[in-house]
C-alpha cells in the first residue's frame, strides 16, 4: 500500500469521524431540547397541581358553607355523620291507557278592588261616616278662648262643628276618628268669614290613616319585615281594604315627616369620637321596565344609634361623602377598600376588625386544621377578655388590654410572621395570613384606643334586619323608596340598639298629649326618648321609687323589685 492509499484512508477517517460528532452534537441538543421540554411539563404538572389543590380547597369550603356549621366559635367536632343512604324513588303508577297531557295550571288573577270615583273621575275619599262596624272615638278640637275678631275685636260665637274621619289602629282593633272642629264667627262682621279650629297633628295631614296606622304600616314594614303587600292581604282580612300603592304613598311621605329625626341621629352620630361602618346589597328597580340594578346600603354606628344611608354603587366617593362631617378620628372598619378615600381625607385612624380575621381562619381550618384552630382559639381567648369589659371605665379597659390582650396580640402576629415564610401563599392559610400581617395595624388599634371594639359585630348586626327583610320585600320600588327605606331603617335601628320598642314612643306620647308635635325634633330621637325613661321615676307598690324604663313598665313585685 502506498502513501497514496494512505493518505487517502486517513482523509475518509477524518471525514466519517466529523459526520459521527455532527451526528452526536446534533442528538445532544435534540436531547437537551426534549429535557427542556420535559422541564417546562413538568413545571406545568406542578403548578396545575397547586392551582387544582387550591380550587379542591375552594370547591369544599363552598360546599361547607352550604351544608357545615355556620358557627365561628371554636368548639372541637365529635360526632361523626349518620351513613344515610338514599335510594331513588319510583314515580307514582298511572293507568296504561292514560296518556292524556296534564293540563296547564290556570293562573288566578286577583280581582281588582273596585275604587270609588268622582265627578272628574278620580279615586275619591271613602266615606267613613256611615260606617258602624268600628267604634268611633271622639277628638274634639276647640277654638282659643281668647280668640277675637280681628275687624271688631269682639268675642267670636261658636255656630257649629264640622268633622273630618280618619281610619286608626290601636293594638288589637281599628276605629275611627271623628275629628270635630268648632266652627265661630263673629256676629257684628259677617264678612270676615267663618273660623274653624285647627286640626290635630297629624303626621300626614291630607291621609285617610290616623297615626297609628301608619305606625303600624311603618313598624310591620322596617322592624317586622312584613312587605306592603302582605300588609295589604291581612287588612283585608281584617275588614278593611287598601292597595299596595297607597301604602306606598303612606311609606313614602312617613318617611318624609321622620326625616328630621334621622338627620339628628346623623349629626349626633358625627360629632362622636369614633364610628364602626358596613354595607351590604339592596337591589332597586330601574325606571319601569321593572330591571333592577344594585344599590348599596350602608350602617353607620357608634353602637347607641345607627344612620343608615342608600347609594347607588360601592364606590370610595360615598362613604367619603357621609363621612366628610365627622369631627372624630377613629373609624372601624372591614379590609375593604371603600373607606380608603374617606380615612385619607379626613386623616382617620383606621380600625380592623378580629371577626373578619377570625373568618380566614375559620375557611382554612379543614385544610390547615392545626394551624387555623391555633389562631382561632388565640381569638377566642382575646374575645372572653373582651366580654369581661363590658361597660367598664375606660381606664379599666386600658389596663385590661395592656395587660392580658396585648402579650396575646403580639405573640399571635409574631407566631404568624414566622408561619408565613412557610406556607404557600396562594392557599386558604397563606390568603389568611397575608391578610393578617396587611392589617397588622389597623387590628392592633383596639389595644390603644380603649373606647374602640375590637369587632365590627355591631355594624354588622345593624344590617342583619334588612338583610332579612330583603328576603321577603325583594328590592326597592324605586331610589325614593330606597331612601325613605334608609331613613324608616334609621329610626327602627336605633330604636333597638336603646332597647325600646319602636311603637313605645307613640304610645308615650299619646298619654302625655292628644297628638305628637306637628314637626319632629332632637328630643323625639331613641336615645332621647331612652334617656326620659330611665331618668322617669314611678310609684312601686313597696313605696320604693324606681327607674320608669321597659322592664318596670308594668307587671308585679317580686324580691323587692318591679318586674313585668
Amino acid at each position: 500500500m502506498g502513501i497514496g492509499s494512505i493518505l487517502a484512508e486517513n482523509e475518509r477517517l477524518r471525514r466519517e469521524l466529523a459526520a459521527r460528532e455532527a451526528a452526536l452534537a446534533e442528538r445532544d441538543a435534540t436531547l437537551a431540547r426534549r429535557d427542556s421540554a420535559l422541564a417546562e411539563r413538568d413545571a406545568q404538572i406542578a403548578a396545575l397541581k397547586v392551582s387544582n389543590e387550591d380550587q379542591a380547597q375552594r370547591l369544599e369550603l363552598q360546599r361547607l358553607k352550604v351544608a357545615g356549621r355556620r358557627n365561628e366559635r371554636h368548639v372541637e367536632d365529635s360526632t361523626i355523620p349518620l351513613p344515610f343512604v338514599f335510594t331513588p324513588l319510583a314515580p307514582p303508577p298511572r293507568l296504561p291507557s292514560a296518556e292524556a297531557v296534564d293540563p296547564e295550571p290556570v293562573e288566578e288573577k286577583r280581582p281588582k278592588t273596585p275604587a270609588n270615583r268622582g265627578p272628574n273621575g278620580r279615586p275619591s275619599r271613602r266615606n267613613l261616616e256611615e260606617r258602624t262596624d268600628r267604634p268611633r272615638v271622639k277628638v274634639p278640637c276647640v277654638i282659643d278662648p281668647a280668640a277675637a275678631c280681628a275687624k271688631c275685636g269682639g268675642k267670636l260665637r261658636v255656630f257649629g262643628t264640622s268633622h273630618t274621619y280618619r281610619l286608626e289602629w290601636v293594638p288589637g282593633h281599628f276605629e275611627i276618628l271623628d275629628v270635630e272642629r268648632e266652627r265661630c264667627a263673629c256676629p257684628d262682621c259677617p264678612s270676615e268669614g267663618v273660623l274653624v279650629a285647627p286640626p290635630p297633628n297629624f303626621a300626614l295631614p291630607r291621609a285617610l290613616c290616623g297615626n297609628g296606622l301608619l305606625a303600624r304600616v311603618l313598624v310591620d314594614k322596617f322592624a317586622d319585615r312584613i312587605p306592603l303587600n302582605l300588609q295589604v292581604q291581612r287588612m283585608e282580612r281584617e275588614g278593611e281594604i287598601f292597595s299596595t300603592a297607597t301604602l306606598s304613598d303612606w311609606v313614602l311621605a312617613g318617611a318624609a315627616f321622620l326625616k328630621r329625626i334621622a338627620v339628628a341621629i346623623d349629626a349626633r352620630l358625627l360629632s362622636g369620637a369614633w364610628l364602626q361602618a358596613d354595607d351590604t346589597g339592596y337591589p332597586v328597580q330601574d325606571g319601569t321596565d321593572g330591571q333592577l340594578r344594585k344599590g348599596r346600603l350602608w350602617a353607620v354606628t357608634d353602637q347607641q344609634e345607627v344612620r343608615y344611608h342608600f347609594t347607588d354603587t360601592k364606590e370610595g366617593h360615598n362613604p367619603a361623602r357621609f363621612l366628610a362631617e365627622f369631627q372624630g378620628k377613629l373609624l372601624l372598619v372591614d379590609g375593604g377598600s371603600e373607606f380608603n378615600l374617606a380615612v385619607a381625607q379626613k386623616g382617620l385612624l383606621r380600625a380592623g376588625c378580629w371577626s373578619h380575621l377570625r373568618r380566614y381562619f375559620f375557611d382554612a381550618r379543614h385544610h390547615y386544621p392545626r394551624e387555623a384552630r391555633l389562631v382561632i382559639g388565640t381569638i377566642r381567648d382575646l374575645f372572653a377578655i373582651e366580654a369581661g369589659l363590658v361597660g367598664a371605665p375606660l381606664d379599666v379597659i386600658r389596663e385590661v388590654r395592656n395587660r392580658d390582650s396585648r402579650p396575646l396580640v403580639e405573640g399571635l402576629f409574631d407566631w404568624i410572621l414566622g408561619m408565613r415564610l412557610q406556607t404557600r401563599p396562594s392557599g386558604l392559610l397563606g390568603e389568611a395570613l397575608t391578610y393578617a400581617v396587611n392589617g397588622r395595624e389597623f387590628f392592633t388599634r383596639f389595644l390603644d384606643h380603649p373606647e374602640l371594639p375590637m369587632h365590627n359585630n355591631r355594624s354588622e348586626f345593624a344590617l342583619r334586619g334588612p338583610v332579612v327583610g330583603r328576603k321577603q320585600w325583594l328590592f326597592a320600588g324605586s331610589e325614593g323608596g330606597a331612601q325613605a327605606g334608609a331613613t324608616m331603617l334609621t329610626l327602627v335601628g336605633s330604636c333597638m340598639l336603646q332597647g325600646i320598642d319602636p311603637w313605645a314612643p307613640d304610645r308615650t306620647s299619646r298619654r302625655r298629649r292628644a297628638y305628637p308635635p306637628a314637626r319632629p325634633s332632637r328630643q323625639s330621637c331613641p336615645r332621647a326618648h331612652a334617656a326620659r325613661l330611665a331618668s322617669r321615676t314611678r310609684r312601686c307598690p313597696s313605696g320604693v321609687d324606681a327607674p320608669f324604663t321597659r322592664a318596670n313598665a308594668g307587671g308585679k313585685m317580686r324580691s323587692g323589685e318591679w318586674i313585668p
